[in-house]
């Protein structure tokens, strides 16, 4: 069945193509977010009419994802649903938003994707930004009640690097803005390849159609471990923390690093407060001085569809299941009034944690660790020059700290 004109909802014709770059300031831990360009961004490419629509190609800028797609019953395009009955309040950036309609139900996903001019870099935090949207029944010959669900992905080449999968239900005739965050560390297996950005109807629910709206990107540089370890850190008590690596050959996916501490005394104070403003990152040294790992955990940030950061009595700790911050999945800071009563722990693990080649080097001198606070500069580090369990693995390195 084609899409036929509505009373509601009638086909306007393609103006010309125009670019469209987005910039958006933002402050994220007290360094500056650095916009990337999005093309067509909120879709007011083709120009179409209050109440009508342009499904008969990808708008410009995007290009279709998806198999099924036949620009018949199942489409992609924009509309403008200025006039109609469908939101119940402005779209969120423009007059137009992005369709991805997809009937009848097959259960098979479909959308826009659009590959950007920029390409992954090291020590950056991205953010992506999109209004998801629901559309309410108008008088039309189809029935929009319900929501057939959505994802949205940042990639990286072919590589999905961090996703929102249906954690949103928008009200009827309603938009919701999603977040996906993604931090890399010093290296990334996919450091230098295109960025791109995917936004899907996942076609798994009752319902018809997905919209789209106002997507932004954002890049904030992160800073970098210094060239030598930091003198001054909180000291580590003997024996009482280790330092673990293991390798998976040929499935990087269960690469990891497990570090804990216990050493000095930490006032909260000190631990500054990362669900706001104090970012933290992990250095990781080798005997000779060479930098290992180059991990940084953001302050604030949105981990699905909860922060990132959580307050326990006397702490913080950072949890994100699919480790977008260079693989760091766990970090829990508890302050102690005395020696011993502190303790630390970081979990990484994943494809984006590029573990160094094992054994680790340990001359002339030990491997060393160093958790920076980066608000308050207050350091805590540990040393590891005893030989590892098993010294001669190339998949395993584990050892207490000195």
């Amino acid at each position: 069945m084609r899409l036929l004109p509505l009373p509601s909802m009638r086909p306007s014709g393609i103006s010309s193509v125009t670019l469209v770059s987005v910039f958006l300031m933002l402050t994220v831990g007290g360094a500056h977010a650095v916009p990337v360009p999005v093309t067509n961004h909120s879709f007011e490419l083709p120009v179409t009419g209050p109440g009508t629509f342009v499904t008969n190609a990808p708008p410009p800028g995007w290009a279709a994802y998806g198999d099924s797609l036949d620009f018949f019953e199942r489409t992609i395009g924009v509309l403008n649903p200025n006039g109609t009955t469908l939101y119940v309040e402005a779209v969120p950036d423009g007059n137009n938003v992005g369709v991805t309609f997809l009937t009848p139900q097959m259960d098979d996903e479909a959308g826009l994707q659009q590959t950007l001019a920029a390409t992954l870099q090291t020590l950056t935090q991205y953010t992506l930004t999109v209004e998801v949207g629901n559309l309410a029944n108008d008088v039309t010959p189809y029935d929009f009640d319900g929501f057939p669900g959505y994802r949205i992905d940042l990639l990286a080449g072919t590589t999905v690097l961090a996703s929102d999968d249906d954690t949103l239900l928008p009200g009827e005739g309603r938009f919701l803005t999603s977040t996906v965050q993604f931090s890399t560390g010093a290296t990334h297996p996919n450091a230098g390849q295109a960025l791109t950005i995917r936004l899907v109807n996942l076609d798994a629910a009752p319902g018809i159609e997905v919209n789209f709206d106002d997507v932004r990107l954002d890049a904030t540089a992160l800073g970098t471990c210094p060239a030598l370890p930091p003198v001054g850190c909180k000291a580590a008590t003997a024996s009482k923390g280790t330092l673990a690596l293991a390798r998976k050959p040929g499935d990087p996916a269960k690469n990891s690093l497990q570090w804990t501490w216990k050493g000095q005394a930490t006032s909260l104070m000190e631990l500054a407060d990362p669900t706001t403003t104090a970012d933290y990152r992990l250095c990781l040294y080798d005997g000779a001085g060479t930098i290992l790992f180059d991990l940084p955990v953001p302050a604030s940030g949105i981990c699905g569809t909860k922060s990132c950061w959580k307050a326990p009595k006397n702490g913080f700790v950072y949890k994100d299941k699919l480790g977008n911050a260079g693989g760091v999945t766990d970090l829990a800071l508890k302050a102690g009034a005395t020696d011993g009563k502190t303790a630390l722990k970081l979990k990484a693990k994943g494809g984006s944690l590029a573990l160094p080649v094992l054994p680790l080097t340990q001359t002339p001198g030990p491997v060393r660790v160093v958790l920076t606070n980066e608000a308050s500069t207050i350091c805590w580090t540990a040393s590891y020059g005893a030989a590892p369990s098993d010294p001669a693995s190339t998949v395993k390195w584990k050892v207490k700290n000195d």
